[in-house]
């Protein structure tokens, strides 16, 4: 071994005699525990003086890191104090270094964790002894797989030393030549990476495992990770009767397994220890003590942890045992001379002549002569040093929760497997003998969604595991509460039943399975009649139902020209309309009555400015008008508030209504239906609808079932399935129970339900031979479940929750969640132009009116126009003779009376007036005026 420090030997002289000395070798911090153990199992043999053996020196050293260096330092410190034992550390690498070490010095190493090394064939025999029997565990696992029968297995591991320590198991051909193994590693020490390989647990268990028989995972971990894979596996709902944990940690008795106690998980472990196996070794106050003791030191190291690693404690002390038996049996045969001199290191880096510790050969010799009874049973060994005796106890978590001891596997003389598991109560094996004694009925059924369906990829199925659906599981629950076993069949013709001809009694379908005693129940969703009462039994229902209408959602109608006026009603627009003209009526009456507003300027009074002035403060524009007296200013405010809500409100529903395409139903009630000639009705052949309608007395159901038999094609389907595509299909109005036509609508957004559920009474039933005397049970536990409310529990799961990718085959809505269904359904959808092309219209033809008018007043006004031209040529004549007469001087005291000719502006008359005033010529006026006319004369 490659090493910068020099190891020397020294022989120095002493007497021992039958005087033991032993060391151990510890993690500081961490293996308080094992030291506990270690002094508890020194002071007992002092006490007991077994084989004549007195422990003189125990001593005991912690390394604080795991350096080589340090390792050495404390071993050479060791063999410097006489010992001949070394205890090691459960830590792999440091025990290497201290395997390595002890060869040279001849100093015996026990070693008490899983040794990968001891595991493989050598022809050396070192001076290194495990007391943890590696192989025998080996064997011990491939015989128990063996007797379980495990077919696959997932193999769950963290390190990679696990595949080492399995890969004699793993790649056995004969253990596992019809063994598939599936390998799951946790990738890294995050809780992530626990749920991760628990994740991938579950999806090999969800392609087939967990139906067909049950997940079996072998948890290579140690029991801190063993506990963290579990809890993950919890939240994946993976701790179930469905799933079988082996732990290969063999600390199961003192781990807390409360959180899984509850849900009927199998665990299973084994053990090497036994709490009455140390009561007889040692004394009961002695291994109380031992356990009380080591289990505080543990929590002091370790509070976080919730379990004490007895398995560590329990070898610890048998390998303290160990070394007395083999130092009395060497001090036995060559006597007290053997032990005269003892190994010691010198570290001083001078090289001296080194010879191994003398004894060291005879005791590693002796090792396979001894056997001790320890805690952990008989310890004996071969000639390779290897442990070949130990019991090995098998330890299950119970149907009931609790742990127990259903077997043991003993290696001497030869390996035996003794197992018990089928005699012991409420464990699992014995749970599944039960089982197999329980009675197996016959169930005959039809393929009817959600009731019994074909599992996805069902040929990978065997037995009933091809089914699922909501009659499979109120089944399941049925043969758990009442302990019957069941095997589902269906039935070949696809029917429920009824009479082939009036003579014969005998029956298609289901009902005729019973009849011939080919089935001993029918569950599925049939319906009580009463002719079907009188030739079988029926339970109280676990489904209320009636009937109703299934059809396909009309579409969208076409779109009107006037559907701006949706957002309010006829009433509303008639009612602004008479609004409209009342008010201007009230405001021209009123501001006739006001001198002011008429005097000031009356032509804005006129009905029609006010008309327009009202229109146009309902359209929120300007007209030019304002009212100028108080009473006309009163009467704007009040139509202005009135016109801002109306608005409002026409602005605010004109969104809500026109974005919304509204489908009424074509009809509503089964009269109603039967009325009509657009769509074509029906329902299953054969089946408790078309009973019914053909038996009633009622004069519109007899008029029902005469045009369902009259048309032509056929009105009837032979299952649901049919009803449902053709109502998709075509015009076609499918009557239907309730219950499934609940079911269809929540799968399909496509279809609705039309009017209201008749006949609430009737329900489905689980159909039995006359007398059978399952019916009383049967009928008992459908109630308990009702009251219980797990019938409604399975109804959400697969009308609500659960749903298929083939069930969307024939629509293109997913629908899970929506259960009822409504008689008008309203789809939102963006405001189109086919929907605002009458308001463009009325526009159009607002603009082509307005153009018309306009053509008419200018043709009006054009007339009045040259009329009033024709009077102002004969008044201008009349003023320029005047002009041209001969001028007269005015005083300023001399008052004129002018007139004002036709067809003059207030202006031009205006400036007559002062012209005359300042004795200015009126000619020059009149001239002036003249001019700007632009008359010529």
């Amino acid at each position: 071994m490659n090493r910068q420090l020099l190891l020397h030997c020294l022989l120095l002289p002493t007497t021992l005699a039958s005087a033991l000395n032993i060391g151990i070798i510890l993690r500081e911090n961490q293996d308080k525990h094992i030291a506990v153990a270690f002094q508890t199992a020194v002071r007992w043999l002092n006490t007991h003086k077994s084989g004549n053996v007195t422990i003189e020196r125990s001593s005991v050293q912690y390394l604080k890191t795991t350096k080589e260096a340090e390792i050495m330092s404390n071993l050479c410190q060791l063999a410097e104090s006489g010992v001949s034992f070394v205890v090691g550390p459960p830590d792999r690498q440091i025990g290497a270094v201290i395997e390595a070490l002890c060869e040279e010095l001849h100093i015996i190493y026990i070693k008490y964790y899983w040794d990968v090394l001891n595991q493989m064939p050598r022809n050396k025999v070192g001076f290194s002894v495990s007391v943890f029997p590696t192989q025998l565990y080996l064997d011990m696992t491939k015989e128990l797989l063996l007797y379980w029968r495990w077919e696959k297995v997932v193999f769950v591991y963290r390190q990679d030393i696990s595949i080492v320590r399995f890969h004699a198991l793993i790649a056995n051909p004969l253990l596992f030549k019809k063994i598939q193994v599936v390998i799951v590693r946790v990738e890294d020490n995050s809780n992530e990476a626990f749920l991760n390989a628990a994740k991938r647990v579950r999806n090999f268990c969800d392609e087939g495992e967990c139906w067909r028989t049950m997940n079996r995972v072998l948890l290579e971990l140690n029991a801190a990770d063993a506990r963290r894979y579990l809890n993950a596996a919890l939240q994946l709902g993976m701790i179930n009767l469905r799933n079988w944990y082996f732990l290969t940690m063999l600390d199961l008795p003192k781990f807390d397994i409360e959180p899984f106690r509850h849900n009927l998980v199998r665990i299973s472990a084994t053990t090497i220890w036994w709490r009455q196996t140390a009561d007889v070794v040692l004394d009961a106050d002695v291994a109380r003590q031992l356990f009380a003791e080591t289990k505080q030191a543990w929590i002091e190291n370790h509070a976080n942890v919730v379990f004490t690693p007895m398995t560590d404690i329990i070898l610890t002390f048998d390998a303290v045992m160990l070394a007395a038996r083999v130092h009395a049996k060497v001090a036995e045969s060559q006597g007290a001379g053997a032990f005269e001199t003892w190994a010691s290191c010198n570290l001083n880096g001078q090289r001296k002549m080194s010879r191994p510790l003398s004894k060291g050969v005879a005791l590693r010799e002796h090792i396979k002569h001894v056997s001790v009874k320890g805690l952990s049973g008989t310890i004996e060994f071969n000639d390779y040093n290897k442990r070949m005796t130990t019991v090995f106890r098998i330890i299950e978590l119970g149907v009931d929760g609790k742990l127990a001891n259903t077997g043991n596997w003993s290696s001497h003389p030869r390996s035996i497997l003794d197992m018990h598991d089928k005699e012991l109560e409420n464990t699992h094996s014995k749970v599944m003998i039960d089982q197999l004694t329980r009675p197996k009925l016959r169930v005959t059924t039809i393929e009817e969604r959600p009731y019994v369906m074909k599992r996805l990829h069902s040929s990978t199925f065997e037995g009933n595991a091809r089914y699922e659906g909501f009659c499979v599981d109120l089944l399941t629950k049925l043969s758990e509460n009442l302990g019957f076993d069941f095997e589902i069949n269906v039935v070949d013709d696809g029917k429920y039943g009824e009479p082939i001809n009036e003579t014969s009694g005998k029956w298609d379908g289901m009902i005729g399975q019973l009849l011939n005693k080919h089935a001993d129940m029918a569950v599925a969703p049939i319906t009580v009649t009463a002719r079907r009462l009188e030739v079988i039994d029926f339970t109280n229902p676990f489904l209320q139902l009636g009937i109703s209408m299934l059809m396909r959602v009309p579409g969208p109608k076409h779109f009107d020209l006037m559907s701006f006026l949706y957002p309010l009603s006829t009433d509303v627009w008639i009612y602004l309309c008479l609004a409209t003209v009342c008010t201007t009526l009230v405001m021209v009456i009123i501001a006739r009555l006001s001198p002011y507003e008429w005097t000031c300027i009356p032509e804005q009074s006129t009905p029609e400015n006010t008309l327009w002035y009202l229109i146009c403060v309902l359209l929120r524009a300007g007209s030019g008008y304002n009212p100028r007296t108080a009473s006309t200013r009163v009467l704007s405010g009040v139509w202005w508030a009135f016109t801002l809500i109306l608005i409002a409100q026409y602005t605010a529903n004109f969104a809500a209504v026109l974005t919304v395409d509204r489908k009424s139903m074509p009809f509503n009630s089964l009269d109603e239906l039967s009325n009509q000639t657009e769509y074509a009705f029906g329902s299953i052949v054969g089946g408790s609808t078309a009973q019914f309608f053909k038996d009633s007395h009622l004069e519109n159901f007899k008029d029902i079932w005469q045009k369902m038999e009259s048309a032509a094609p056929s009105a009837f389907v032979p299952t649901n399935k049919d009803g449902v595509q053709r109502v998709l299909q075509d015009k076609y109005v499918f009557l239907m129970e309730s219950a499934s036509m609940e079911y269809e609508v929540t799968q399909n957004c496509n279809l609705t339900q039309v009017g209201d559920v008749v006949l609430g009474s009737k329900g489905y039933s689980i159909a039995l031979p006359k007398g059978s005397p399952w019916r009383e049970p049967l009928s008992r536990q459908i109630l308990d479940f009702n009251e219980k409310g797990i019938i409604m529990l399975l109804k959400n799961i697969w009308w609500k929750q659960k749903k298929r990718p083939t069930d969307d085959e024939n629509g293109d809505g997913d629908c899970i969640g929506k259960a009822d269904a409504v008689n008008v359904y309203e789809f939102h959808s963006p405001l189109g132009f086919g929907q605002v092309a009458g308001l463009f219209l009325a526009l159009t033809a607002g603009l082509g009116f307005a153009f018309c008018v306009a053509i008419g007043e200018y043709l009006f006004f054009a007339y009045k126009a040259s009329k009033r031209s024709a009077n102002l040529l004969s008044d201008n004549r009349k003023q320029i003779d005047l002009i041209h007469s001969p001028p007269q001087t005015m005083t300023p005291t001399t008052t004129i009376t002018t007139v004002k000719p036709r067809g003059w502006s207030k202006l031009e008359s205006e400036q007559v007036r002062r012209a005359v005033s300042f004795e200015q010529p009126v000619a020059g006026v009149l001239r002036a005026s003249l001019r700007r006319r632009e008359i010529k004369v």
